[in-house]
């Protein structure tokens, strides 16, 4: 009783990073779900709680806990960090490649991977995404605005492109729907 919530996700956090958290509270939603997530929650619901919405985000943990395999390319060092912490944060086993021909190398040696992330940046993205195109894996093509090289990737076999910068639980929602399918 003595310790604030948000503490106690971070604690626990602390001791089990990869335990999904769900946070309930009847504080503000909008500022305290950030906080929440900041602390290290995987989830926020706002009280009075209706059944349907927890019996919803235990799903959603559920299914995050199948501990997807996501490989990544970025062409910027800060970046591809901050996406491999997220991604690392959300449960999932994560390798970070240099490039998209390391990527389609892999792919097509047959290593195992749920979803791939390539930079629409990088020179050779379309190896990659040709290789996940082939082998039937789920491929994201993070694009900035100012890159318009996305139709020719998605051509390729390109799941999805996605934004930049990345929405790590959008990707993680989309990527839950497409493995599972």
């Amino acid at each position: 009783p003595d310790i604030h919530g948000l503490e106690v996700v971070r604690a626990i956090k602390l001791q089990n990073p990869n335990l999904p958290v769900i946070v309930m509270s009847a504080m503000d939603p909008k500022e305290w779900g950030d906080r929440a997530v900041q602390a290290g929650a995987s989830h926020y619901l706002p009280k009075p709680l209706r059944i349907e919405a927890l019996r919803h985000e235990v799903e959603l943990v559920q299914s995050g806990r199948a501990e997807l395999d996501i490989v990544f390319a970025d062409a910027d060092p800060l970046l591809g960090r901050r996406l491999l912490l997220a991604l690392q944060q959300a449960g999932c086993r994560v390798q970070q490649l240099p490039n998209g021909r390391a990527i389609a190398s892999m792919i097509n040696s047959r290593q195992h991977a749920d979803v791939v992330i390539v930079d629409a940046g990088l020179d050779d993205a379309h190896a990659a995404v040709e290789a996940c195109g082939a082998r039937g894996v789920a491929c994201f093509v993070a694009a900035g605005a100012d890159e318009k090289n996305d139709d020719p990737l998605l051509r390729a076999g390109a799941s999805m492109i996605i934004s930049k910068p990345i929405d790590v639980d959008a990707v993680l929602l989309q990527a839950r729907f497409l493995v599972a399918r």
